[in-house]
């Protein structure tokens, strides 16, 4: 086990593996829920290392795994998240306390992607007075312009 970097001391709250259910809406889609586990972790080096995993709630098909890094100085986070669609996001933003909220920068997808294509995504990790983890990721594409996509809670496992 390594020490965790002194640059991660404020966010040792996200620390961990979260398992939970989240929900998602969107125009143009029937509403759907799903299952998610996220997993913050160190091995001592001044980033967090990032995997998100998700299911569905009812028969376990795989939806949705992406995994990065997340960098911070003080209040300043940045963090790189490549998705098994073929898109890698360069996200930037900010620590406020219990609170983490970044927004895309960059999004770059493979060649072949189906559309629409995301433009903007915005995503937030909130620590709640329970104890739970609150995620909620926003997106913006050609056809429809930022708004809630996706909100999930979580419990540490």
């Amino acid at each position: 086990k390594h020490p965790l970097h002194e640059s991660l001391q404020g966010v040792s709250w996200l620390l961990g593996t979260w398992v939970g259910q989240g929900n998602g809406i969107y125009p143009n889609i029937q509403p759907f829920g799903y299952k998610e586990e996220i997993t913050f972790s160190h091995v001592g080096q001044p980033n967090l290392q990032y995997q998100s995993s998700s299911w569905h709630p009812k028969n376990n098909a795989p939806l949705h795994f992406e995994s990065g890094f997340w960098f911070f100085n003080q209040n300043h986070v940045s963090a790189s998240i490549a998705h098994n669609l073929g898109i890698c996001d360069i996200m930037e933003g900010e620590v406020t306390g219990k609170e983490l909220t970044v927004t895309t920068t960059d999004i770059t997808r493979k060649s072949g992607s189906k559309p629409p294509k995301v433009l903007k995504v915005r995503k937030t990790f909130k620590l709640l007075d329970n104890g739970d983890l609150e995620s909620i990721m926003f997106m913006e594409t050609g056809e429809h312009p930022l708004q809630e996509h996706l909100r999930s809670i979580f419990k540490k496992k």
